[in-house]
């Protein structure tokens, strides 16, 4: 689930999955510095590609191959 069908305690919780070794899925809502900043592996959702995929005027996808090259970034769904 995204970070706004959520709270940033729920994606800071994938603190544990660092130490258990699972993913955390971002949901459709992007990547959120709540996602980043714990550490945990992420499986980006990009969905429709709006949040996180491109920059915010929506002209380029600069956004996309910047957060997909995030250490934490393990898989793209």
């Amino acid at each position: 689930m995204s970070y706004g069908s959520l709270s940033k305690n729920a994606c800071w919780r994938s603190t544990a999955g660092r130490r258990r070794r699972f993913a955390h899925d971002t949901g459709e809502g992007g990547l959120s510095p709540y996602h980043l900043e714990p550490g945990g592996d992420l499986i980006w959702q990009v969905g429709t590609g709006y949040f996180s995929a491109r920059t915010l005027d929506g002209s380029s996808r600069r956004a996309l191959k910047e957060n997909a090259a995030r250490a934490q970034v393990k898989m793209i769904d």
